[in-house]
């Protein structure tokens, strides 16, 4: 018993799951053909032969599944025609139709269509191969996701125009054609149910993680229509047909193989009873039917003593739609093949896929398809669940077949507005997918307004100058965020030294003048000026200074200027590219404005090649002397700090900390208490106080500081008898800077020798009530 459930089981993994799976993919995939069918055909010049070229279209779908079942590496791919080329096919039908005019034949205007449509396939397909071969995957990516992204966005919104066309039987392409949707009015009523049951089936598609709801949810959309159709009394089915709710009753809709196979015979002269059939777009409800009628009526059909005829002279004009549907395809194929390898969580090999790619196009494109990839939704839900049988891509192949083959066309047994519906719910999932979910998928809001300049400019200006003007902006978009990615950045360094307490007080008033730049990325013509421009503005205005370097009448050249107290230090360690134009645009005219100005430049951390090129653009000879290169920043630091210790220290910035804002000095009465500071090279250490007698009413008992030659001090007790020797020079004046707390503190501590903390404090306290007001410890 448990051995024929066993064989039962395997027979239902090996026949009944593959052909479940196969038929919802058939359910899910043929419906949108039709509609592609319709956009890629959706000029009213392809009317006659609307149902032939559909099932054409259906029939490459089924050369696509044929290929990729036998060549994939996946055993569940599903390709079929895809949505990426749609509008690129659509624009090389529509150029045909227009250069051919009126006057031209309706099987010549096909014949020259689908020679042009399928050469370009093929064509595209060896392009592919050819890429996949020489393993070249990666040149795809040089077209920018932004422009991808716009382009599918626009893919979706043509889509959803597509089913609204169809719903009310006019052309619907762009924002200044809305108006045909409510005029007349009922129109509106025909073309809700097609956008409302679109809108319906994403939101199921969203909601169904094992893919079952959404095939339920595609066949209760027509059985709706019927359901309705039959409880309305009175209402049947050829009243709705004249209402506009079915495709109108014609020869056209019941296209058989055989019509397939003369749009392709440009020797066989069609059927006479098919010779002077009016030129009515496939998709128009009768209704609407007359003023199309009248339009189309100038346009001459075969005749029976002549065949279609391609017209060859057309076909150059496709070649630059052709160049921009290669790349687009690629890129689309190359991304669906990613998103495949994401899902099922092991690497695949990207160039024999699109070498598969382009070899089911190369067939496709023989037997008279259009260009077609992988079908990522499908494959998915295919892959998720569990079946990975090849016999799930031949169940689709007969089931397309089987649609080419039948005498009853579905365009004439389902609502229009089902079709609608199918092509309205790709397009709200691309749109949906590109014009907002997308904007968590880019680095920056740029990248992210790229692809809606995209979606626009396509819209404004066409195809091909929409998509160049897409690459622009992005192009733009990555020219900005690499200036700003490679912006300079201010900040504070010194170097490690280990330096006496009076230079390190003299470095830090001059360190306003200590500019350090930190450089990253890459430094080219795009950052050169900026780059020039902030080091400009760092020498031309410092916090703590009121005159400007760059200004004839400030700037001193020489060693005792100011000048020579300014440096400038250039961290390279983490610039990765440096180019000739930064060269000229911003290096030579630094070294030349040294030279001029005065002041010191420093590179630290230069490349070996980076070094060359500066030295071949003359950066190190234009400053001679005052440019120098260092292989650390600590070098150059050292470096710096040296020449600022050699620099006279202007007087502005030892008086920097009582400017006010206006530049004006602070009154010496209104200056904030101050520590403790070091003396300046060649000036005396010195405890000042405003009288001596203060300073020695401050001593709590000692009287008086003597001056020794030797340089020493010793402190006397009234009674004469040392107390503790100290190396200081004590001298009084009336205009030294008042005494803070800390400085009284350090004196009380170090100077008059008080050791316990109430000593400290007393003393301190004795020292801000004496008015002693400035100590320099040397």
């Amino acid at each position: 018993m448990a051995t024929v459930r066993q064989r039962v089981a395997a027979l239902a993994s090996t026949f009944a799951q593959p052909l479940l799976y196969g038929v919802v993919n058939a359910v899910l995939g043929i419906p949108s053909l039709y509609g592609y069918a319709a956009v890629i055909f959706s000029n009213a010049a392809f009317a006659p032969v609307a149902g032939a070229l559909s099932k054409a279209v259906v029939l490459s779908s089924a050369v696509h599944q044929a290929v990729f079942t036998c060549r994939s590496t996946l055993p569940f791919a599903i390709g079929q025609v895809q949505d990426a080329g749609l509008i690129f096919l659509s624009k090389m039908a529509t150029i045909v139709a227009t250069r051919l005019g009126d006057d031209a034949a309706t099987a010549d205007v096909a014949a020259t269509a689908l020679a042009g449509l399928c050469g370009g396939t093929c064509l595209l397909g060896f392009v592919l191969v050819g890429v996949g071969r020489a393993r070249l995957t990666w040149l795809v990516s040089y077209l920018p996701l932004p422009v991808l992204g716009g382009y599918l966005a626009f893919i979706g919104f043509f889509c959803i125009e597509a089913g609204l066309s169809l719903c009310v039987g006019d052309v619907i392409d762009g924002p200044a054609t809305f108006p045909a949707l409510w005029s007349p009015p009922w129109r509106l009523v025909l073309a809700l149910p097609g956008l409302l049951g679109g809108v319906f089936l994403s939101w199921v598609a969203a909601r169904d993680p094992d893919g079952t709801r959404l095939p339920i949810a595609m066949v209760g959309l027509p059985l709706l229509f019927y359901v309705i159709v039959w409880a309305v009394p009175g209402y049947d089915l050829e009243r709705a047909r004249d209402d506009g709710w079915l495709f109108p009753a014609s020869d056209d809709a019941a296209a058989t193989a055989l019509d397939v196979a003369r749009l392709y015979d440009a020797g066989r002269v069609p059927p006479p009873e098919r010779r002077r059939r009016p030129s009515v777009p496939a998709f128009a409800p009768l209704t609407t039917a007359p003023a199309l009628l009248q339009k189309s009526s100038n346009r001459r059909f075969v005749s029976p003593s002549s065949g279609p005829q391609v017209h060859w002279k057309v076909l150059p004009d496709l070649i630059p739609v052709w160049c921009a549907m290669v790349v687009v395809v690629a890129f689309s194929s190359c991304l669906d093949v990613a998103a495949i390898e994401i899902d099922l969580g092991r690497p695949l090999d990207m160039d024999a896929e699109l070498t598969t790619v382009g070899a089911s196009n190369v067939i496709s494109g023989a037997c008279g398809g259009f260009t077609g990839s992988y079908i990522f939704t499908q494959t998915i839900f295919t892959c998720r669940s569990g079946c990975r049988s090849r016999a799930v891509g031949v169940v689709v192949v007969i089931a397309e077949l089987g649609v080419v083959l039948s005498r009853q066309d579905p365009l004439s047994v389902l609502p229009l507005f089902f079709f609608a519906a199918t092509l309205t719910f790709v397009g709200v999932d691309l749109v949906k997918e590109w014009l907002w979910e997308a904007r968590t998928k880019f680095a920056s809001a740029s990248e992210y307004g790229a692809l809606w300049f995209t979606f626009a400019a396509i819209q404004a200006v066409g195809l091909n100058a929409g998509l160049v003007l897409g690459c622009c902006a992005a192009a733009f978009t990555f020219v900005s965020e690499q200036m700003a990615a490679a912006s300079t950045k201010r900040v504070v360094r010194s170097s490690l030294s280990v330096r006496a307490p009076r230079e390190v007080r003299k470095l830090r008033a001059l360190r306003r003048r200590l500019v350090v730049l930190e450089l990253r990325g890459t430094v080219w013509w795009g950052t050169a000026a900026s780059l020039l421009a902030r080091i400009k503005r760092a020498l031309r205005h410092a916090p703590d200074e009121t005159t400007s370097l760059l200004e004839e009448s400030s700037a001193a050249n020489g060693d005792d200027g100011d000048a020579a107290a300014w440096v400038v230090v250039l961290d390279c360690q983490r610039v990765e590219t440096i180019d000739a134009s930064a060269c000229r645009a911003c290096f030579a005219p630094l070294a030349a404005l040294a030279e001029a100005r005065g002041f010191r430049v420093a590179a630290a951390g230069l490349a070996e090649k980076h070094d060359a090129l500066l030295r071949a653009h003359g950066f190190f000879a234009g400053g001679g002397d005052r440019v120098r290169t260092f292989r650390s920043l600590d070098e150059a630091l050292r470096w710096a700090e040296e020449r600022q210790l050699q620099a006279r220290t202007p007087e502005r910035a030892r008086e920097a900390p009582f400017l006010r804002r206006d530049g004006a000095l602070v009154p010496p009465d209104r200056r904030p208490r101050r520590t403790a500071s070091l003396p300046y090279p060649g000036e005396k250490a010195m405890v000042r106080s405003a009288t001596a007698d203060a300073l020695d009413r401050s001593r709590g008992g000692l009287s008086s500081i003597a001056y020794s030659s030797a340089g020493s001090l010793a402190d006397m007790d009234r009674s004469g008898g040392p107390v503790s020797p100290i190396s200081r020079s004590v001298c009084a004046s009336a205009d030294a800077r008042p005494l803070s707390r800390g400085a009284a503190r350090f004196l009380a501590r170090r100077v008059l020798g008080a050791e316990r903390e109430a000593d400290v404090a007393a003393r301190a306290d004795a020292l801000a009530t004496a008015g002693v007001l400035e100590c320099h410890v040397g």
